[in-house]
């Protein structure tokens, strides 16, 4: 008799474990692997900072008032100088598209923590400017030209589940197929690809269904610095380029 009261007592034990351990947890658990669809808002920003460097002809300095016995002239009529002036350009273009992700989440009491990668299909494209707006030289005029389709991310994520809502930080590795070009009316140009950097930003995900979820993410990232130049010796161009973009995008998860 006393075993089964032992037994009795160990049944109602473990059935009070189990039932207060389902009562503290969240009802809407996020374990497991997710993949979903979105549209997204892209605004790109690309500037350039750096030097144009050119030879043209010096002016005549006559002495004053056309006398003899004015001033020396400083420079004679044929011959060259070299100059610098200053490259700056700043442009952001905003672009809508689509994307998708996938991803997994693990949750432990309201904590969640998980990975997930996405793509964003948003051509980008800041433009030529500036070429025929420098000064007299064979390098007058120059244009930066920024073009991309494809931004793409690997990143972790981490947040505090709130039984149906889910408010999360994230961060990781960004992709592109960016390139950077440097033209010149001269007919120099260069161009390199930039095609990795880092992202961070957050979001909420809020679930309508059991398997359903609504996701708005947003996301900065930054593909550091490019230096280019064109040309060489006393006439030509260097400069430092830098894109970074802000994503938004708003879409739906299906959890497997």
């Amino acid at each position: 008799m006393t075993h089964i009261n032992k037994i009795f007592s160990s049944v109602l034990l473990l059935t009070f474990v189990a039932y207060s351990a389902q009562a503290q947890a969240p009802a809407n658990n996020w374990t497991g692997f997710y993949g979903g669809v979105n549209g997204t808002v892209q605004a790109a920003t690309s500037s350039a900072t750096g030097t144009n460097t050119y030879t043209t002809e010096a002016p005549v300095v006559e002495p004053t008032g056309g006398s003899t016995d004015g001033p020396p002239v400083l420079q004679i009529s044929g011959q060259t100088v070299v100059q610098t002036e200053p490259i700056a350009d700043h442009r952001t273009r905003t672009s809508a598209g689509a994307g998708a992700r996938l991803g997994y989440n693990y949750q432990f009491g309201h904590m969640v923590i998980g990975a997930e990668s996405d793509f964003n299909i948003a051509t980008f494209s800041t433009g030529a400017a500036g070429l025929g707006t420098g000064v007299a030289g064979p390098n007058e005029g120059y244009a930066t030209y920024t073009h991309g389709t494809v931004v793409g991310t690997v990143r972790a994520r981490a947040g505090v589940a709130f039984d149906r809502l889910l408010v999360f930080g994230t961060g990781g590795l960004a992709l592109s197929d960016l390139r950077q070009t440097l033209i010149t009316n001269s007919g120099f140009t260069v161009s390199r690809h930039q095609t990795t950097g880092w992202t961070g930003g957050g979001g909420l995900e809020y679930r309508i269904a059991p398997r359903i979820t609504l996701a708005a993410t947003g996301l900065y990232s930054d593909f550091g610095n490019s230096a280019l130049s064109a040309g060489g010796g006393t006439s030509g161009f260097v400069a430092d380029m830098k894109t970074h973009f802000f994503t938004a995008t708003i879409g739906v998860n299906a959890r497997f």
